[in-house]
């Protein structure tokens, strides 16, 4: 049968990050997971711990921009930020 559990993949550190594409339940793990390696070494990163945590952004910022659109599409605009000054209704 099949198993229910999560393609595993490891990373610099030795830690294990969800497969697959990033979503809102993977993504900070495998940000984490990115830099590890890089925790406490006295060397300064390499090409390949800084490719990784750029690439970890870099989907960072593209799922959090398909969330926005999301949001936006649900919840229709943002309205503005009530800040000093803003009339109050």
């Amino acid at each position: 049968g099949s198993s229910s559990a999560p393609n595993l993949i490891v990373t610099f550190g030795g830690a294990a990050a969800a497969a697959g594409p990033p979503n809102l339940s993977n993504v900070a793990a495998a940000m984490v997971a990115a830099v590890e390696g890089m925790q406490g070494s006295e060397m300064p990163p390499t090409a390949a711990e800084l490719l990784a945590c750029s690439k970890e952004q870099a989907d960072y910022s593209a799922l959090m921009a398909r969330w926005a659109a999301l949001k936006a599409k649900v919840n229709g605009p943002a309205a503005p930020a009530a800040g000093r000054g803003a009339a109050k209704q």
